[in-house]
């Protein structure tokens, strides 16, 4: 089987993070989150390009055309970025209200 070139190896790791910060919450519509959503990828971060959302929300509101930018080279389609910047606002609230982490997320955005 050939690995994505999308996830680094560690990605389970990274995804528990990530639902765990968010007390398992969708960063959108605040119900139970089932997946986590790539902002962009090639950094995996949580709370800056990776978020924890819910099936619905990943597909009706971070996919939407206008919220994503589609590129042919996969690895360049992203949301646009005032679409990033509210889920990490969202990310930032609902973690802050939620988590039994808080303290222990690096939340670090890159300038």
């Amino acid at each position: 089987m050939v690995r994505d070139p999308r996830y680094p190896l560690n990605y389970s790791q990274i995804c528990q993070i990530a639902h765990q910060a968010s007390g398992q919450r969708c960063v959108v519509c605040f119900k139970k989150s089932t997946h986590i959503h790539h902002a962009r990828y090639g950094m995996d971060s949580p709370g800056f390009t990776i978020f924890p959302v819910c099936q619905k929300c990943h597909k009706n509101v971070c996919h939407a055309s206008i919220n994503w930018i589609m590129s042919v080279d996969r690895m360049r389609s992203r949301n646009t970025e005032e679409f990033t910047k509210w889920l990490q606002d969202r990310f930032l609230y609902i973690s802050v209200a939620h988590t039994p982490l808080k303290g222990k997320l690096k939340y670090v955005p890159k300038n």
